[in-house]
């Protein structure tokens, strides 16, 4: 669970995070774009989680992103039940129902930073990770993760 999206359930604020890449998931008929960021972070710059997924919303389509853009928008954070919803008791196991929190209704967004993958600075959360790695390589890193 993301015990920091956890503690601002319900409030509409200012986040940053890092563009990662496009993608889609199953929607019926057809397939719903996404878009994967990490390194979410709040207003004072704090990470409140290390990834989300989007719908592509028309603002963000409008930003014609690239790999590695720093972004800036506006989003409430909502409760959600993720987990497995079907009537297959052993996939029922594997992923059982559980509360998370993500952020909803992205608005006004748009693109604080130009990056290329190899130049994502540490701009985005003032403090990225509690790990033994610079900010700078940190974040590198997980957009070689995310982009597998």
């Amino acid at each position: 669970m993301r015990e920091k999206l956890k503690q601002l359930k319900e409030v509409r604020a200012v986040f940053t995070a890092v563009f990662v890449k496009f993608s889609g998931k199953k929607a019926y008929k057809y397939i719903k774009k996404t878009a994967l960021f990490c390194h979410i972070c709040d207003e004072t710059g704090k990470e409140v989680t290390d990834h989300l997924w989007f719908n592509l919303t028309k603002g963000f389509q409008l930003l014609n992103l690239q790999r590695g853009d720093v972004v800036e928008f506006r989003a409430r954070v909502k409760q959600y039940t993720k987990g497995y919803k079907g009537y297959n008791w052993h996939k029922a196991i594997e992923a059982p129902l559980q509360i998370d929190y993500h952020l909803s209704f992205p608005t006004k967004a748009r693109i604080i930073e130009h990056t290329s993958l190899h130049k994502v600075k540490n701009v985005v959360c003032k403090s990225t990770s509690n790990r033994n790695i610079s900010g700078e390589t940190q974040i590198a890193l997980n957009l070689e993760d995310w982009s597998k």
